[in-house]
């Protein structure tokens, strides 16, 4: 399928999850009306993926999942609004909690306050159907973080997942040589949405497997794009069972 072709599977997939809604990623977000104990922030605070090279304070509290991303701890108002604040060391620090247990929390809050919207694409080459998580916020890339209990996404070799905007995240499971094409397809929808849409992440796509996620680098180059794969991903395509839909040579 060409990228028109890919473009126009998006299109019909975003129409039917929903509108995006954009963020203030300077990390000004709402003022408080004073320090907030941990009694009332553990429920507010979210978790916001966002480029490694994108631009956040000194004293945020920030950790690498996934490699070329940054996960950042957000503390949001109550209500239906969903612009946040980024939490500091200071704030850790006033709640005592250590980082770890508050990065726990946040996961577990945007499940609950934000159950994802699923979407599987129509049939694509090769019989491929691509999984696309979805929200009308910016936290919906977090979703990956939670990859490991996603039963649509993970195969018996693990999961390929991308994360272009962060209000998408795309899945495909590893099963069968078919993972060669599913990953084409996430590269071409990662480039779409990346490009193309609100709150830009990364167009990379990520071999998720055993807790550690390889990546599977993407450069876009004016309007082009070159994709590149690990040397363990290349050999797990050498590997995997032959799948019945899977007519390309071995050799490739």
């Amino acid at each position: 399928m060409s990228r028109t072709g890919y473009a126009l599977v998006l299109l019909g997939a975003l129409l039917l999850a929903g509108n995006a809604r954009s963020d203030d990623l300077g990390g000004e977000g709402f003022a408080l009306p004073g320090p907030l104990t941990w009694t009332d922030a553990r429920a507010r605070l979210l978790v916001q993926l966002r480029a490694a090279d994108a631009p956040y304070a000194p004293n945020v509290l920030s950790r690498e999942d996934l490699p070329d991303t940054r996960t950042i701890l957000i503390l949001t108002p109550e209500g239906g609004e969903v612009a946040g604040r980024d939490v500091t060391v200071e704030d850790a620090t006033a709640w005592q909690r250590a980082p770890d247990r508050l990065f726990e929390r946040a996961i577990a809050n945007l499940e609950r306050r934000f159950p994802p919207k699923v979407h599987q694409t129509p049939e694509l080459r090769r019989g491929v159907r691509v999984t696309l998580f979805y929200g009308d916020h910016p936290y919906a890339a977090g979703y990956a973080l939670s990859i490991a209990s996603r039963s649509r996404c993970l195969g018996k070799r693990g999961a390929l997942v991308a994360v272009p905007s962060q209000h998408a995240m795309l899945c495909y499971p590893v099963e069968s040589s078919r993972a060669y094409h599913g990953y084409l397809a996430l590269v071409n929808l990662a480039v779409d949405i990346e490009e193309g849409g609100d709150n830009p992440i990364v167009p990379h796509v990520y071999w998720y497997h055993g807790g550690t996620w390889e990546t599977q680098r993407v450069t876009i180059e004016g309007k082009r794009f070159r994709h590149e794969r690990s040397p363990g991903f290349s050999q797990l395509l050498k590997d995997l069972p032959r799948d019945i839909h899977d007519a390309r040579p071995r050799s490739r």
